[in-house]
């Protein structure tokens, strides 16, 4: 059975951080094969051909030659060997199954974080598809979207998960090394210690945002990445200027159109996309003029740091470089085309060598680079600032461990790059949905103007990325167009629109109950209103009837009653006066009226008094 690749890298990684050459961890690699097989006597074509196969290598024969030659416990006999395992069991090989079982570890981590992100349980065919994809995530090569978002995001979730990191670092570190012995040690046997020596030119082409990161336009992060990747050229160049740097005249004319577009920005006081490196070059500008400054910036600081515009400014004046077009199924990059001319189609042999290599971060020009126009034992024609970096880091022999600081080693911080990178390449692909769908009357332009405000907000620079994001970016990535939006959009519109219908419903109901309160309220004001005026009237009544009532008595009194009571008081009582009946008489009368006359006083005064005011 063929051992984790993953592991073997890391194993890479352990053992040159313990001072170890590569030749000598490849030894480690031999010594387990051969204490598992137990083999006592191989070739030297054997033995490349059993150690390839057994971890997954692509070693050159003249490493593993190399190796055996130092060997304790190899005898060699024109390139036949013996083995003497008196001295091959003492060479300690635990290292590689230790690291196997923290590859297993690490990668049932890894489905178990996928299978959470699809809501589904994963096949073997798929547990062996992502371990492919991972090696090629490792690599730089180029890994599927869909498995490289999960990824970058569950290393990001596992940023504080010792495990993780040291595992994945050690596995990166370790591919390095691998990925440089099997690229830039393809020479022959005499010259196998000078793997790390130039002996040719190499021009470097950049595109347009590397340059950006060089100048600092895209943050941070980039501007440190690029840093790390032009020390080392410097470190190369010391003795002799081997690398060169150049960009091509489309590159140019590019940075111009930009410059241009910020210059509009400065000018109608709106930035449409959220680009890093169009809000860092706007930042400060007031007039169009002070945007030309910064591009005369630009160019003075390429100019500095040796950066010159190609030579070439039309590779297809000379018609003898049209053999050299690469042909394919769809169109293929003008960059890739440019490159391949250079090199005259050679794209084989030690990446020192090749002469000609562009750094981009353009998805396009990567994916065709990798995966379509591309063969097995090929320097790629279009890479990554990673890939070179590595390469150059490896060339140089700089180790790892606590002198590795460059960015490009730290999984975490590629991690948050890879999603950077992801997310700007998903709005670009939903600009140009909307401006399609604008075209068509699909999208009218207030609703479009909703959609690239809402995809302002979408981008991420690397240093802006942190662990919490995870959930919200894959969301982003979900979609590569803006129809889910749409969608949506229209999704909560109708929702919105079927609330405030029913809230409008609710608070007509509310109204009009508080209406029919408020009439309700009138009539009782009404109806309490008419019984005040009731009961007075009716007190009025009464108290005008009783005074009629007392005059009534009075009257029948004093022609009735008075002379009789008087006789009769008279015999009775000889002093009586003749006023005392008069005074029962009133008496009576006023003993009834009393309450009734001070009302009937207390109105008129008020009455007089309301006429005076």
């Amino acid at each position: 059975m063929k051992r984790n690749v993953l592991a073997s890298y890391a194993v890479f990684s352990i053992l040159k951080d313990n001072s170890k050459s590569v030749y000598d961890v490849i030894e480690v690699f031999i010594a387990s094969y051969l204490q598992k097989s137990n083999i006592y006597n191989f070739s030297l074509s054997e033995i490349v051909v059993n150690i390839n196969n057994e971890f997954n290598f692509k070693l050159p024969t003249a490493v593993i030659r190399k190796s055996l030659k130092h060997m304790k416990g190899i005898i060699e006999n024109d390139e036949d060997y013996s083995v003497d395992f008196s001295k091959i069991i003492k060479i300690d090989v635990s290292q590689i199954q230790e690291s196997e079982q923290y590859m297993k570890q690490l990668l049932t981590l890894i489905y178990s974080y996928i299978e959470t992100r699809l809501e589904k349980k994963l096949s073997d065919e798929e547990k062996q598809e992502i371990i492919s994809e991972f090696i090629k995530y490792v690599l730089n090569s180029k890994c599927s979207d869909s498995y490289m978002k999960f990824f970058a995001t569950f290393l990001l979730e596992n940023e504080n998960n010792e495990f993780v990191v040291k595992y994945t670092n050690e596995i990166k570190e370790g591919s390095i090394i691998y990925v440089g012995i099997t690229t830039d040690l393809q020479v022959d046997d005499n010259n196998i210690d000078n793997f790390g020596i130039f002996k040719h030119k190499m021009i470097i082409y950049l595109d347009t945002e590397i340059l950006y990161h060089y100048y600092g336009l895209n943050g941070e992060y980039f501007k440190q990445q690029a840093m790390d990747f032009f020390n080392l050229v410097k470190e190369i160049n010391k003795k002799e200027r081997y690398i060169e740097f150049r960009y091509f005249a489309d590159v140019k004319r590019e940075i111009h159109d930009y410059y241009r577009a910020a210059e509009e920005v400065v000018r109608d006081g709106f930035l449409k996309k959220k680009e890093c490196a169009m809000a860092e070059i706007i930042k400060g500008c007031s007039s169009p003029s002070d945007i030309i400054n910064k591009r005369t910036k630009f160019f003075t600081f390429l100019k500095n740091n040796h950066i010159e515009e190609d030579e070439i400014h039309s590779y297809y004046a000379n018609e003898e470089n049209y053999k050299y077009n690469i042909e394919g199924g769809e169109e293929v990059h003008p960059y890739l085309n440019y490159i391949n001319i250079l090199r005259k189609g050679h794209n084989s042999g030690k990446l020192i060598n090749i002469g000609y290599i562009l750094i981009t971060g353009k998805s396009i020009l990567l994916s065709q680079s990798w995966e379509k126009y591309w063969k097995e034992k090929d320097i790629p024609r279009a890479t990554t600032l990673d890939y070179l970096t590595e390469h150059f880091w490896f060339i140089l022999n700089k180790g790892f461990g606590s002198n590795s600081t460059l960015k490009s080693f730290d999984t975490i911080a590629k991690a948050k790059t890879i999603l950077s990178s992801l997310i700007a390449s998903n709005i670009s692909a939903k600009y140009d949905d909307i401006n399609q769908r604008m075209d068509s009357g699909e999208l009218s332009f207030e609703d479009a103007v909703d959609f690239v405000a809402g995809l302002r907000e979408e981008a991420r620079k690397p240093d802006d990325i942190t662990a919490k994001d995870s959930n919200y970016i894959l969301s982003i990535l979900s979609e590569s167009d803006i129809k889910k939006q749409i969608e949506e959009k229209r999704y909560k519109e109708a929702q919105l629109h079927t609330a405030l219908k029913k809230n409008y419903e609710m608070e007509s109901e509310m109204e009009k109950k508080d209406l029919d309160l408020i009439s309700t309220q009138k009539e009782l004001e009404k109806y309490k209103k008419q019984d005040e005026k009731r009961k007075r009237r009716n007190r009025w009544i009464i108290r005008i009837s009783l005074v009629l009532i007392s005059i009534l008595f009075l009257i029948c009194y004093f022609k009735y009653l008075n002379k009789p009571l008087l006789n009769w008081l008279n015999s009775k009582y000889t002093k009586t006066k003749s006023d005392l009946g008069n005074l029962f008489g009133l008496l009576g009368f006023l003993g009834i009226n009393l309450s009734n006359i001070k009302s009937l006083i207390k109105f008129i005064v008020k009455k007089i008094k309301s006429r005076k005011l």
